[in-house]
């Protein structure tokens, strides 16, 4: 019985904490400081894995705080520029039109 009780509770702890992550090693390949003329900027990924692997990932200005989201756009920014892989998060669900955080990863 205990042993069934941990499993479920280590598969559900497993699960959200993976939850929302949209891609990871992939190379961003596109930007948009709009889409559909709405206040978020877009990025088109190539490679890597995840639910939103070679897709446009939308981070919308609502996502999160400002000074976040705009260190967010500079972070893509200079992802594409460099040709750095990225991690891209969704907090709030695996919705590849809400994420809010990018990482960039050295090879």
């Amino acid at each position: 019985m205990k042993k069934g009780l941990f499993l479920a509770v280590a598969c559900l702890v497993a699960s959200i904490a993976n939850a929302g992550q949209l891609v990871d090693n992939a190379l961003i390949t596109e930007i948009a400081n709009t889409s559909s003329n709405q206040d978020q900027f877009s990025v088109k990924v190539s490679g890597g894995g995840g639910l939103c692997a070679n897709r446009y990932i939308h981070f919308p200005a609502s996502a999160t705080q400002d000074a976040i989201y705009k260190r967010a756009y500079a972070a893509a920014l200079s992802a594409m520029a460099t040709k750095t892989k990225v991690k891209i998060h969704n907090y709030a669900s695996d919705d590849c039109d809400g994420a809010s955080y990018i990482l960039l990863k050295a090879d």
